[in-house]
């Protein structure tokens, strides 16, 4: 059994913020992409589910306090016995974007939106869904708090590491204030004196970049060729479910296929995102290389986990930086030139080792914890699918009084 969105809410429309907006207060003013201001007052109390009316659909959210939507959305309120966290879920496992309607800016209808059909559940069945859902977006939002709190850990290790190092007994260098006697100045600021600056031509034995043929949309399953997104090189590393798949009328390119050990850098796209470096550190199965991606090859006694956290330091990404003025911020492009002579420090090989061994500490946290992240978003994809849909039924120990 389901229910039209007009039986179970009113949609009113947001209004301009303009004749509002105030710093010292608390109310939100909240858009298509959350909050971006504070208003003098409110025009809707909460709980509410704010949708999008224009721009990027498919985004509701939940507020259950005061606030002012802005003109590009809807305030969707509940009706008297409807809990309104219940709502929210329900019109996010829907894919508001299917209600464009517009063949310029995306947008939804108010009549398009009361039409919706959504899941029907008794009151005490809604608020019970809602607990649940809840209980996992929690979990999920510690989650990524946790990765969050790894990954600035981490920033800190790679400063510390690659401007003090590692002495043989597994200590930092004093800091050069304290033992200026310790580093040296170089192309890359002050180092320990024993490391060298070499640039990368020196430390790779090759470079290649892949092909962008017209792919699939979806992902290339376990038994499928796919070509790689840049999105799949991240900081700290490397995620494999970002690739498109290859049309079956496409030969595959065996010689482009990504190998555990590569060393992947990006070439082309935001300013942001380019230079970004990781290590593939699993069995990527059928993946290809992609033209907006550089393989970089160490030399022999180079090893590809040093290569990555070396090219990954502040003080070669600055350098890379360096090249990259000029260069629209919009779609940015590194050659193979550019690589090839950006400076790397590199320690001697006992301390090139020690570097790699305590990085991949705060890694294997963050993948872990990413991994559990990943799992915590599953799970929520497939209980929203069977609750909502009344596949599953709750259980409850307690009765509430319905409100709106």
């Amino acid at each position: 059994m389901s229910n039209r969105l007009r039986d179970l809410a009113e949609v009113h429309y947001g209004k301009s913020p303009n004749d509002v907006l105030s710093e010292d207060s608390t109310v939100p003013v909240i858009g298509t992409g959350g909050i971006y201001g504070r208003a003098s007052r409110s025009l809707f109390s909460g709980p509410a589910v704010v949708v999008a009316r224009k721009g990027t659909l498919g985004t509701p959210q939940f507020v259950d306090e005061p606030f002012w939507p802005v003109d590009t959305t809807y305030a969707v309120l509940a009706k008297p016995g409807v809990d309104t966290k219940w709502l929210y879920y329900s019109l996010a496992a829907f894919d508001l974007s299917k209600l464009n309607e517009a063949t310029g800016v995306p947008s939804i209808s108010r009549d398009w939106l009361y039409k919706i059909m959504l899941g029907s559940a008794d009151f005490d069945t809604q608020c019970r869904i809602a607990e649940i859902l809840s209980t996992l977006d929690e979990a999920i939002e510690q989650t990524e708090a946790l990765i969050a709190k790894h990954q600035q850990i981490k920033a800190g290790l790679m400063h510390d590491l690659f401007t003090r190092g590692i002495t043989p007994d597994g200590h930092l260098r004093p800091a050069r204030e304290q033992a200026h006697d310790l580093y040296k100045e170089s192309l890359l600021g002050w180092i320990p004196k024993e490391w060298e600056v070499r640039q990368v031509k020196d430390v790779i034995s090759g470079i290649e970049q892949g092909w962008s043929p017209d792919c699939e949309h979806e992902p290339a399953g376990n038994q499928e060729w796919g070509v790689l997104k840049t999105s799949s090189v991240v900081w700290g590393g490397f995620d494999r479910t970002e690739n498109k798949r290859l049309p079956t009328y496409l030969l595959p390119r065996p010689d482009l296929r990504i190998n555990k050990g590569d060393v992947l850098m990006t070439r082309a796209g935001p300013n942001s995102r380019v230079g970004v470096v990781a290590l593939v550190d699993i069995e990527p199965g059928r993946l290809m290389l992609s033209d907006k991606i550089y393989r970089l090859v160490p030399v022999a006694g180079l090893s590809s986990e040093f290569l990555t956290v070396a090219l990954s330091s502040a003080a070669t990404q600055h350098d890379l930086d360096s090249f990259k003025t000029g260069l629209a911020e919009s779609q940015t492009n590194i050659s193979q030139a550019i690589v090839r002579r950006l400076s790397l420090p590199i320690p001697k090989k006992d301390e090139r080792e020690a570097i790699c061994k305590r990085i991949s500490v705060v890694t294997d946290q963050i993948r872990a914890t990413g991994l559990h992240y990943s799992k915590l978003q599953t799970l929520k994809h497939g209980l929203m699918h069977d609750l909502l849909a009344g596949h599953v039924r709750v259980k409850f120990t307690e009765k509430r009084d319905a409100h709106g």
